[in-house]
């Protein structure tokens, strides 16, 4: 779906219960296209020692009006927040990330259905997680 700010969105949930969501922010260029993608991935969940929470942006944009995409610069350099939180929302563990990547000690969480909340800039992506032990 595209929405007002020209952000694409994709979920997915594979057989195992692992979810992923992808976003394109479409940017206007002088040129060739593209624009960013943000992948959010956290895994493993259902979880019961920890949670990592992973961002990856990709630059689709090319130059010259050349549509070669073997060119496209990856990192996980991509600055967010997370927080998980319980079914009365109340925060359970929080940080921030400025290299891409959170994990959350889950050890002393009962076992039960939570939700995680990340955030990178004006984007907000909720999901649940599952806690076994």
């Amino acid at each position: 779906m595209l929405d007002s700010g020209g952000q694409l969105q994709a979920f997915g949930v594979n057989a195992c219960g692992n979810s992923s969501v992808s976003r394109l922010r479409v940017t206007p260029t002088g040129g060739g296209g593209g624009g960013i993608q943000l992948r959010i991935a956290v895994y493993p969940n259902p979880t019961s020692n920890s949670l990592t929470i992973e961002t990856t942006s990709t630059d689709l944009t090319t130059e010259n009006n050349v549509d070669d995409y073997t060119k496209v610069k990856k990192n996980n350099t991509e600055h967010f927040s997370a927080r998980l939180l319980n079914h009365s929302n109340v925060e359970l563990r929080s940080a921030e990330s400025k290299n891409g990547k959170v994990t959350f000690d889950t050890q002393g969480i009962q076992e039960g259905l939570y939700y995680l909340s990340v955030q990178s800039g004006q984007d907000l992506t909720t999901r649940q997680i599952i806690i076994k032990k």
